[in-house]
């Protein structure tokens, strides 16, 4: 609006340069009425000039943000939009089944199923692990070991996953192989048994979603185990 207020300025001062001109010439000449009239013109068109272009420079501001407050509407559209196509995809349960003795240099399958609460998960991706830290129960070793997974994790998702819709999901199978001193670590309760995943996934607009798992077996009482507890991680 600046800029249009001064070019009006500029194109106002040559009209009244011309003005003052064929005035001046015009009372030299004794034509009188004649510098009235063209003195009245001249000041008319360069308020009208000057009047013009400040409401077309209004109506260029009003039209820039009128276009600025529809282009945000749109956009908060948009993000509800992406919101409600938004997909919930989290961990159902971790078990083993049937019962299971945990003994040395054995391998002892444990299940871990997720599935999607709402919406459609599209390009779903899943990559587990299943391994030990030495250490009883604690922040600092919930955080060692997520750095594990995650270091582990990195270049697993490369590839073109499923399209998942609300209701279905994955089961997979861990497997628990320990040595003998590892095996004797767990009962003595110096030793964790962590169970980890992260599932990736798109919702159908495209945008990226993820969510990680992180659970801890209970120490076991008995080599034969069934209805563990797994607790949540806390780093």
């Amino acid at each position: 609006m600046f800029w249009d207020v001064l070019i009006a300025f500029g194109i106002g001062l040559m009209q009244l340069a011309v003005t003052a001109y064929a005035v001046d010439i015009s009372v030299r000449d004794n034509r009188i009425k004649n510098a009235v009239i063209i003195g009245i013109a001249g000041f008319i068109g360069i308020g009208l000039t000057v009047a013009g272009t400040i409401r077309n420079a209004q109506t260029q501001e009003t039209a820039a943000t009128q276009q600025t407050e529809l282009q945000h509407k749109i956009e908060a559209v948009q993000k509800k939009l992406d919101e409600s196509q938004r997909a919930s995809v989290g961990l159902y349960d971790i078990f083993v089944w049937p019962k299971q003795e945990l003994v040395a240099n054995t391998k002892v399958p444990v299940q871990i199923r997720y599935f999607v609460k709402e919406g459609v998960a599209k390009n779903y991706r899943v990559w587990e692990e299943l391994f030990t830290m030495d250490g009883k129960p604690s922040s600092e070793l919930d955080r060692r070991a997520i750095d594990k997974f995650r270091r582990d994790s990195v270049g697993k998702f490369d590839y073109k996953g499923e399209d998942k819709v609300q209701g279905t999901g994955t089961q997979r199978t861990l497997y628990i192989n320990l040595s003998r001193k590892e095996l004797k670590q767990v009962f003595a309760e110096t030793r964790l048994i962590y169970i980890f995943a992260r599932i990736e996934w798109n919702n159908p607009a495209g945008a990226d979603f993820h969510t990680e798992v992180c659970s801890w077996m209970e120490h076991p009482t008995d080599k034969v185990i069934d209805h563990l507890g797994w607790h949540e991680c806390h780093p």
